[in-house]
């Protein structure tokens, strides 16, 4: 097993995810699946449109290059044609996602296998947005009979849903 900064974030836990998980998160890897992406109303549809996120589509293909080394994670998604990347970095005991001038800052968190993500602040341009305006995500990875599943939802407080994905996804290259 390679070590990288999930791993090392989540000590002995990360041996406790499901071999699907672990895989997924060691080295360089290509995912793909046909996943949904859904969107709320009105103003989750400009917040989606503003940062460039993925249109509704109930079959959305898919495919990620995840790219796990030492001290960083580079993930570059592909939802049909549209690609969002992201890098994954350390900060103390949080690990923080970048995704253009946002900063999503969270803990790991394996349950039952499963790897969660347990979201505690949000920055953007580096200026740390308050509660209220701040994104909730909830985003977990798990396996099903051998298989890669995630969910990733979205909300805002004054919003409601902005933006959920989740699907089922392979392993096509290591």
């Amino acid at each position: 097993m390679t070590t990288n900064i999930i791993s090392r974030n989540m000590g002995d836990s990360y041996k406790k995810l499901s071999p699907i998980i672990r895989e997924v998160h060691n080295g360089k890897k290509v995912i793909e699946g046909v996943v949904r992406v859904e969107r709320g109303g009105l103003i989750a549809n400009i917040i989606c449109a503003l940062f460039g996120f993925p249109k509704q589509n109930r079959e959305c293909t898919l495919r990620v290059e995840c790219h796990h080394l030492n001290d960083t994670i580079l993930w570059v998604r592909n939802f049909d044609g549209l690609i969002l990347s992201s890098q994954f970095s350390s900060n103390g005991d949080l690990l923080f996602e970048k995704m253009g001038p946002l900063r999503m800052y969270f803990y790991p968190v394996e349950t039952d296998g499963s790897l969660g993500y347990r979201f505690v602040k949000t920055s953007i341009f580096g200026i740390p947005l308050p509660k209220l305006l701040s994104p909730k995500i909830v985003a977990k990875e798990y396996e099903v009979n051998g298989a890669y599943w995630f969910d990733v939802k979205v909300t805002m407080s004054a919003v409601g849903k902005v933006l959920a994905y989740s699907g089922e996804m392979e392993i096509v290259t290591a």
